[in-house]
């Protein structure tokens, strides 16, 4: 499926993150939305606009200081959308 931004589940909080229930979603043709840190493999992430653990594409949608937890506990600043096609 395409990316669409006009029907998005947001994951704003990721310290407890359900895989299962991600991988339901983008299976289901769900467009997601992280909130992730800006760290190196973020930034790798953006770079390729691929996640290679959820096996999903992602692109910025906004940098924002404080826009919820990332995986790594940390306050995030950039949140993605995230897809399968």
């Amino acid at each position: 499926m395409a990316k669409d931004i006009n029907n998005t589940v947001d994951f704003l909080d990721l310290r407890n993150l359900d895989g299962k229930k991600v991988d339901r979603l983008l299976s289901e043709g769900k467009t997601l939305v992280f909130a992730y840190r800006k760290g190196w493999m973020v930034k790798g992430w953006i770079k390729k606009s691929y996640n290679r653990w959820i096996k999903a594409n992602i692109e910025v949608k906004q940098e924002l200081d404080n826009c919820g937890i990332c995986y790594c506990k940390k306050p995030a600043n950039v949140l993605v959308y995230v897809w399968r096609e």
